[in-house]
């Protein structure tokens, strides 16, 4: 049985067994926690070379979960190369390989696959750990073991900081311990681990699914929410003692648009052909912007009102010339008004 401790809650993972509040933590992983406290707590300064990731790191850990140096073979031979660190009489055997801290450990991982496979036999459970010191990779080969299929036998990765969290060390102990080794317990607690993690994995797609959901519902109440505020703010303030209605010509447009082009081609100086403004800088100030302006005829209609009507502005276009309107500009010097 495995056994999570109440202290790292928040950090459990799959395959683990949450303790009752009040439990004590087992002796045994508290014992590893304080073996394990220094390695911890090392610099990574302290961390140079491959050889002091092998040295001050993997086998104080190994040691740790209870193995004496004895246990240990170190740069044995696999047939294509030395392997660092292995551990074979037992009935898991272990397989780590060390590199110099800041690796690309994925660039390693083929080598140590190949390491593997002249160590593991087809009836037998192998672990295989790669890391630079600061991180580790976890493999469980519990079947057949083919070029390129290392990566399918991951199991979990951790970082040397992770080892203060007892959750993790209650795995280490399950999957890599001594006393699971002699027992032959590893190829089970690898199937029961990688069971529960399937389990939880099922769980958290439905529950991010439901999520995703929930935010779709939320984004499309908040686009509703945010169109209805926009078209209560363009609402026009109407006052109740001056009703205010829109003004159209002889030809159903709006007239609402004449003053606001004055005003707008008087602020420009726009008193010659040549200082003229573009009808289409006209239209993005006007339309759904003055109330009653809805359209282009709207805005149209108001610059032919003042042309032909009013003579106040002349225009490029327009007319005969079966060119749309062009620059506008105003014929007047002064301040006029349309009446």
């Amino acid at each position: 049985m495995r056994v999570c401790g109440a202290i790292h809650e928040d950090e459990q993972r799959p395959g683990c067994i949450k303790l009752a509040q009040g439990m004590k933590m087992p002796d045994d992983i508290i014992e590893v926690a304080a073996k394990l406290k220094r390695i911890v707590e090392m610099p990574i300064i302290d961390l140079v070379s491959e050889e002091d990731v092998k040295i001050k790191v993997v086998l104080p850990i190994l040691r740790a979960f209870g193995y004496e140096d004895n246990d240990f073979k170190y740069e044995g031979r696999t047939g294509r190369g030395y392997v660092d660190i292995v551990v074979e009489h037992y009935p898991t055997g272990i397989v780590i390989e060390t590199k110099a801290p800041r690796s690309k450990l994925d660039n390693h991982r083929d080598q140590l696959e190949t390491y593997v496979f002249n160590k593991h036999g087809q009836n037998r459970v192998t672990i295989a750990i790669l890391t630079d010191g600061e991180n580790f990779i976890v493999y469980g080969v519990t079947g057949a073991l083919y070029r390129n299929c290392l990566k399918d036998y991951w199991i979990f990765s951790f970082r040397r900081a992770d080892l203060v969290k007892q959750s993790l060390l209650a795995n280490l102990l399950a999957i890599v311990g001594k006393q699971s080794n002699k027992s032959g317990s590893i190829g089970d607690a690898i199937t029961k681990y990688k069971e529960e993690r399937g389990e939880r994995a099922v769980i958290v797609e439905k529950e991010l699914q439901n999520l995703i959901a929930e935010r779709e519902d939320i984004n499309r109440r908040i686009q509703l929410l945010e169109a209805e505020r926009t078209e209560i703010r363009e609402v026009p303030d109407y006052t109740c003692d001056r009703p205010r209605t829109t003004l159209v010509n002889s030809n159903g447009y709006s007239r609402e648009a004449s003053p606001h082009i004055l005003r707008l081609l008087r602020e420009k100086g726009a008193f010659s052909e040549s200082r003229g403004v573009q009808r289409k800088w006209l239209d993005d100030q006007l339309i759904n912007k003055v109330n009653g302006v809805r359209n282009k005829q709207d805005v149209s209609f108001a610059i032919m009102e003042l042309r032909d009507e009013k003579g106040l502005v002349d225009n490029e276009g327009g007319k005969n010339s079966k060119r749309p309107i062009g620059k506008v500009w105003l014929l007047e010097s002064d301040d006029k008004s349309v009446s």
